[in-house]
């Protein structure tokens, strides 16, 4: 059992209240209906460097037009400097959380590099990380940003721990794809959370922190699956074993009926039977991951709100987070494309009123 001395408790209440600071900056709905009714990505790098806290990376940018593309780059600068201030702090507080945040910046690094071998968009990404990642990163960063194809990228994470994770590649065993490696990368980063949470925290707020990853890792694997039933409901499921984290809250049983699901249909029905039931709104007509998503915003945001454990409000302030930087990487695509307001808007997930 891990106990905690009152000087860490106390310490332990500053992350809280710095979580929930930062969620007072989160965007609301009607910064989202503004956004979506800007006419150009200038107009709506206005309203964020003038109305929003995004401000930070803004405000010293050259009035000049920008980029769809430099403009989500310094979106997703605003979100690793949040997440680091975060880390940085509940790791001087004695914390272990920040070593999640680590493996996720490392995973982000991992799939930029994948996605980009023998570009330079890499090295540009690579450049708004803010030192916390950079100097407690496990990655060998200028031999990625060196590797011109896959035998580069896998000879670069020799003597890390990820380099296992690329071995069924390495072999032919599965054909490299950023599709295939993204829940290999995840099931691991979840896996190592779920140890960090076990050794580190008590009983109480474990479980808690557990239900988290649990929902958040079965959000991943719903989504993975109503993929493979619509778009290739050929493929037998099972032999899709990595769309399946060991990191769940449902049963062997419940896991064997979804892979076996003949369809989205049954898919459908037998998660309605199942604890999610209730939280995924199959009612809708929506893509799975709108459903998906919006379950996982609500619960983040009721943790945040009401959890008294500052490691939960700092993995829900996060979840938020990554939502918010989502939502405004759909709007600028539906202003570059020329959407109407009210199209850009279906493709958010906003928090409940």
């Amino acid at each position: 059992m891990v106990v905690r001395s009152k000087t860490a408790a106390y310490s332990a209440n500053a992350l809280l209240a710095k979580a929930r600071a930062m969620y007072g900056d989160i965007l609301t709905s009607e910064d989202y209906s503004e956004l979506a009714n800007c006419r150009s990505t200038q107009e709506y790098l206005n309203y964020l460097k003038n109305r929003t806290a995004y401000a930070m990376v803004l405000k010293d940018l050259p009035n000049v037009q920008m980029s769809r593309a430099r403009l989500e780059a310094m979106l997703t600068k605003y979100r690793l400097m949040r997440i680091a201030s975060l880390a940085a702090n509940e790791k001087a507080l004695g914390g272990h959380l920040y070593q999640v945040m680590l493996l996720q910046y490392d995973m982000g690094v991992l799939l930029r590099c994948a996605e980009n071998l023998g570009s330079s968009n890499f090295g540009e990404y690579l450049g708004f990380a803010p030192d916390f990642f950079k100097n407690n990163s496990q990655l060998p960063i200028a031999r990625l940003e060196a590797a011109k194809d896959f035998d580069d990228l896998y000879a670069a994470l020799e003597n890390t721990p990820y380099q296992r994770l690329f071995d069924a590649f390495k072999t032919g065993k599965l054909a490299f794809s950023v599709r295939i490696l993204v829940p290999l990368l995840h099931d691991y980063i979840v896996g190592q959370t779920e140890k960090i949470i076990r050794k580190d925290y008590p009983e109480k707020e474990q479980e808690e922190l557990l239900n988290i990853i649990r929902m958040r890792s079965d959000m991943t694997t719903i989504e993975g699956l109503f993929r493979l039933k619509k778009y290739f409901p050929q493929v037998d499921a099972k032999e899709s074993a990595f769309l399946i984290s060991h990191v769940t809250a449902l049963s062997e049983k419940e896991l064997d009926a979804l892979l076996a699901a003949a369809d989205t249909q049954e898919l459908t029905a037998l998660l309605k039977k199942t604890r999610y039931g209730k939280l995924l709104d199959f009612s809708s007509e929506e893509i799975i991951e709108k459903k998906t998503r919006r379950a996982l915003l609500r619960q983040d945001e009721k943790h945040l709100r009401f959890s008294t454990y500052p490691q939960v409000t700092l993995l829900s302030y996060i979840g938020i987070l990554d939502v918010e930087n989502k939502n405004l990487t759909n709007i600028s695509e539906g202003i570059g494309y020329g959407e109407a307001p009210e199209e850009i808007l279906k493709y958010l997930i906003i928090q409940d009123t």
